[in-house]
């Protein structure tokens, strides 16, 4: 798997090199537990605000506003590699918002918007009410493996930094 982070906004200053640790563990945790058969190619992680995602929504979905995450999907070639590439577009401001909202860290809620977009290139749906619960419950168990718990691959990854304070890293 090739990953790659792009940072479009100024807002909320990031450790790249931690949001590309992050989204490599979410990626490696979906692959081993609902990809059997199944590899990743090249995945790029974009972080952007509210106007960069509300743009991009209206572009390419035809929707009006920001939205919390969306992923692109490019489905292998016929006779050519098997891998799934795409890219996951992250809304770092609803990030923040909602991690207020529902008294968690802003690094987990943008875990779970990672591990949604993740989800979708890896054939999840959430179009229904039962496969919205379906998604729901497989991010929680990811990031729970990922982030929380005993069995915790990186622990608390410390994404946001204090403003001005911007790394290279990723």
């Amino acid at each position: 798997m090739r990953l790659s982070v792009k940072d479009w906004q100024k807002n909320h200053p990031l450790d790249r090199g931690k949001v590309r640790e992050l989204a490599q563990a979410l990626a490696n945790e979906i692959h081993r537990r609902y990809m059997p058969g199944g590899n990743w190619g090249e995945l790029t992680v974009t972080i952007t605000g509210d106007w960069g995602i509300a743009r991009m929504n209206r572009r390419y979905l035809g929707r009006d506003g920001p939205t919390d995450v969306i992923a692109f999907g490019y489905r292998p070639i016929p006779g050519g590699s098997t891998a799934i590439d795409g890219d996951i577009i992250v809304n770092v401001e609803r990030a923040v918002q909602e991690a207020e909202h529902r008294r968690c860290s802003p690094d987990r809620e943008l875990a779970t918007y990672i591990a949604h977009g993740l989800l979708h290139l890896a054939g999840e749906d959430d179009a229904t009410p039962a496969q919205r619960r379906r998604m729901r419950r497989l991010e929680q168990t990811v990031i729970s493996r990922v982030l929380g718990g005993k069995h915790s691959v990186i622990g608390a990854p410390g994404i946001f930094r204090p403003k001005g304070k911007r790394a290279a890293g990723g």
